[in-house]
């Protein structure tokens, strides 16, 4: 079951992406994500609670990600509401591999076609290229490669979710 978070599940969604984020260090993946920055202080200043959601298995968190309808950040010329964006999809490392972010990816094109909007967006490392077949396995296609002002490469990614 999906669920929209509440604050109650700060520590959740922290907990969640804390498993993501020891496993990138274990494995030396390279991440903007970092202990520091998942914390909710720092996730707290551009996103708020009702924007994030959580996958529960037999009451067990098992995933999460945001969904926001701006991203100044990587897409700056678009207006608020004209489209929606997936930030912060994190699956505990024991559910990987079986379903679950097809299953978040999928509610989230749900969320938006509710919406009545026709667009969901995301933002990757560009250089994580399991990660970016992921994504293009479920309808999302390249618009560009960028790098952070820091020299990190991102690719930008949209799916039509009106046909996806």
């Amino acid at each position: 079951m999906i669920v929209q978070a509440t604050e109650r599940e700060i520590p959740v969604i922290e907990e969640i992406l804390g498993d993501v984020v020891d496993w990138m260090e274990r494995e030396g993946i390279p991440n903007l994500w970092n202990r520091t920055n998942i914390r909710w202080e720092k996730l707290s200043k551009n996103y708020c609670i009702q924007d994030f959601y959580i996958l529960y298995e037999e009451e067990e968190p098992i995933a999460c990600m945001a969904i926001t309808d701006v991203d100044q950040t990587y897409w700056p010329d678009v207006s608020k509401g004209e489209a929606f964006y997936l930030h912060k999809l994190a699956v505990k490392r024991a559910y990987a591999g079986n379903g679950v972010s097809k299953k978040m990816v999928t509610y989230a094109k749900e969320l938006v076609r509710m919406k009545n909007k026709e667009t969901l967006r995301l933002d990757c490392n560009a250089d994580r290229l399991k990660l970016r077949a992921l994504y293009e396995n479920y309808g999302f296609h390249l618009v560009k490669e960028i790098k952070t002002k820091a020299g990190y490469p991102i690719a930008l990614y949209n799916c039509d979710v009106s046909v996806a």
